[in-house]
């Protein structure tokens, strides 16, 4: 991993703004990795009282890759996930494209609670 990449780890797991500073800035393609981590993986401490989605979610668009990143997030829903945290972060960032018409996310979240529910 590049400096910039666990940098930027490090602050995408704090909910800091240098992430969304340095895609404004500089390249968006350099905080991928760190980003689609955050995206399918919860992160946060109080899970009760904190959600990631609103940051993760601006974000994604201001990499200006939201369909980069809703291919990747919809194939991680698809797929069972161990942690119930981290299903309900991908499930909610799933809806969100969903909610924009995204008939791919839409059918994602309905295949995962179908799975789940069996």
């Amino acid at each position: 991993m590049t400096d910039i990449a666990s940098d930027s780890a490090r602050w995408l797991k704090l909910g800091l703004g240098r992430p969304a500073i340095g895609m404004i800035q500089g390249d968006p393609k350099q905080f991928r990795e760190p980003l689609i981590y955050s995206c399918n993986h919860w992160q946060s401490y109080a899970a009760e009282c904190e959600s990631r989605t609103p940051y993760l979610w601006n974000l994604i668009h201001l990499s200006r890759e939201a369909a980069w990143y809703r291919e990747r997030i919809v194939a991680q829903l698809r797929e069972p996930l161990e942690d119930s945290d981290d299903y309900s972060q991908t499930f909610d960032l799933a809806c969100r494209f969903a909610e924009q018409g995204y008939t791919d996310a839409r059918r994602a979240m309905y295949q995962a609670v179908e799975r789940e529910n069996h």
